[in-house]
């Protein structure tokens, strides 16, 4: 195995072995998670074996000399034969009497009493003090106290300008940068994997862990160990059929990494985790005119080999692990229970087998295509994703001339059998929240012939139908709100507002357009002031965003009639009622009709 920190043990090695006193320290460098702490600890173990020969110290946060000082105690319990290092610097002073040291010396002479040779000082990029103050301080090992002293820093994030420099330039006398030690990390991170299982295939499968590694370009060992961290806690709660799938858990393994390296990175974030399959698929048609992709396409350019659309984890579970830290064993194991890896052919739905045809023994696709024929004669798909996924398969099936049909033959049918559902009063309703990205994914699958002209003419024609079903149900449905008017005003409210509301069933629907005006003012002006404010109320709420000049817009002249006929027999009413109503018109319904 190549040592590519051969350099900095050679001249570690050089630097300890000085007779006398070298009067400079060597500086560490590298960027952050490239694993320098890691390789300086595992160097002063190899070369100077004994650990009361050193102290080691993180600066990070620390901010005063004091707390410094306080650390580097704590870091000397080893030099004082102690084993712990969690007790407070000043039990420590306490601790050093029972060894015949003076607690009130400081700390660089309890350092020259016991021997330490090495002082290592880590993080200083990250201490809370000024850069110039610390180092000012260190320098004092170095120049007065005849310490050998190194510092571990990435020096890209500190700034202190010439100041920095000269005071640099007057304690670091040698500057080693360190390379990534990828396989010997890998290797200890491994060995520090306590689930069995977990470290099996991690060795097993080391490979293809690095080829992703590489792929991410990252060079970061703290990301690649949290990362494995993250994957022992998932293989943790797989079953015993997972484990005897190798293809499964590859994929499984592949794919994890190569998303939690892009995640631990800041490159994609949890939205983008999000539809991946269908919000890829949907990108297709419009990535010739992009000139930059999103997050998620640069992530896929660098890993080439790996499909990060993959749904053997699916989007829930990665954000889950990934985001929030959960690990939902119901949950994990369900998602690659779904996926081809482990659905058995009489479990999986025809339609799914007739897609991986390239993938699938041609016997079982054959019988596959006659089963979602049959299926597709009695109308059995009403799902909309699952019913276009079946279109694209019919139209890609004629076009290889395996079906006999035509591509007008399909479109037809497939026209016929929208037709049929509607009729039958089974066509899925459109819903406020519907993605329109499904006409180009559905169920983590792309589909067949989506960019096809004939197959989009298909989608505008199926959800006009759609839309039309869901009109139908209008009427019955604004019956049913009226009476809601009568008993729950507040209910009323909810499904037909926007602010602070859950329920926002008609929000966007305009449902009041068949409901009789006549009736609704009659049964408005039949309630106490308090709720007839609340069902007035709404309007402000409703159309105070603009939606009535466009997704709303059926609603004006049903809201114009409302205003008149309430404004007439306002007329009727005594003087107090009357001031009422007409309160309520001006400040809520009037400003929209004149807008």
């Amino acid at each position: 195995m190549r040592d590519s920190n051969k350099h900095v043990r050679e001249y570690l090695e050089y630097y300890f072995s000085f007779p006398h006193p070298p009067r400079f320290a060597v500086l560490i460098g590298g960027p952050w998670g490239i694993g320098k702490t890691f390789i300086v600890k595992r160097l002063l173990r190899e070369l100077l074996g004994d650990e009361r020969k050193y102290a080691y110290v993180s600066l990070y946060g620390a901010a005063s000399i004091g707390e410094i000082e306080d650390r580097l105690l704590q870091a000397m319990y080893p030099v004082l034969g102690w084993k712990s290092t969690k007790v407070a610097g000043r039990l420590v002073k306490s601790a050093a009497k029972y060894f015949g040291v003076d607690a009130d010396i400081s700390v660089k002479d309890m350092l020259s009493r016991l021997n330490a040779e090495v002082c290592v000082f880590d993080d200083l990029e990250r201490c809370a003090m000024p850069t110039n103050e610390v180092l000012g301080y260190i320098n004092e090992f170095v120049e007065h106290d005849d310490c050998k002293v190194i510092i571990i820093a990435n020096e890209s994030e500190i700034s202190g300008g010439d100041q920095y420099r000269r005071r640099r330039e007057k304690l670091i006398g040698k500057t080693l940068e360190v390379q990534s030690a990828f396989d010997e990390a890998l290797s200890f991170f491994t060995s520090q994997i306590d689930y069995e299982r977990a470290k099996s295939v991690l060795q097993r499968r080391s490979a293809e862990i690095e080829g992703v590694y590489r792929d991410s370009g990252l060079n970061n060992l703290r990301i690649l160990q949290q990362t494995m961290w993250d994957f022992e806690r998932v293989a943790r709660v797989l079953k015993e059929k997972h484990w005897h799938n190798d293809a499964a858990i590859l994929a499984l393994l592949r794919l994890f990494f190569a998303i939690s390296f892009e995640m631990k990175a800041g490159r994609i974030g949890p939205d983008d985790l999000k539809r991946r399959f269908e919000r890829a698929a949907a990108r297709m048609l419009a990535e010739r005119e992009e000139t930059e992709g999103s997050p998620m396409m640069k992530a896929q350019e660098r890993y080439p080999d790996i499909d990060l659309n993959d749904q053997i984890l699916s989007d829930a579970v990665l954000i889950d692990v990934l985001v929030k830290g959960l690990v939902d064993r119901e949950q994990i194991c369900s998602s690659l229970d779904r996926s081809p890896y482990f659905v058995e052919p009489g479990e999986e739905p025809a339609w799914r087998t007739v897609w991986y045809s390239y993938e699938r023994p041609e016997n079982e696709v054959v019988r596959a295509i006659d089963v979602m024929d049959k299926e597709f004669s009695e109308r059995k798909f009403t799902a909309p994703g699952e019913m276009m996924h079946v279109f694209g398969l019919q139209l890609w099936l004629a076009e290889i001339g395996h079906s006999g049909k035509t591509r007008a033959g399909v479109i037809s049918d497939a026209k016929k059998y929208i037709d049929d559902l509607y009729d039958q009063r089974r066509l899925a309703l459109l819903t406020d929240d519907e993605d329109d990205e499904v006409r180009f994914g559905y169920g983590g699958l792309m589909m067949y012939e989506r960019e096809a002209t004939d197959f989009q003419e298909l989608w505008a024609y199926l959800q006009e139908k759609r839309r039309k079903a869901t009109e139908d149900t209008f009427p019955a449905r604004a019956a049913q709100l009226l009476e809601e008017v009568k008993a729950d005003p507040e209910l009323f409210a909810r499904r037909l507002g926007f602010h602070q509301s859950d329920d926002l069933t008609y929000y966007r629907i305009p449902i009041l357009a068949w409901i009789d005006p006549n009736e609704f003012v009659s049964t408005v002006l039949g309630m106490s002031p308090e709720h007839q404010r609340t069902i007035m109320r709404v309007f402000k709420d409703r159309y105070g965003g603009g939606l009535l000049l466009n997704e709303l817009n059926k609603e004006r002249p049903w809201l114009q009639a409302v205003s008149d006929k309430m404004t007439k027999a306002a007329d009727s009413l005594s003087p107090i009622a009357r001031h009422i109503v007409t309160r309520n018109l001006k400040q809520y319904v009037t400003p929209f009709i004149r807008n």
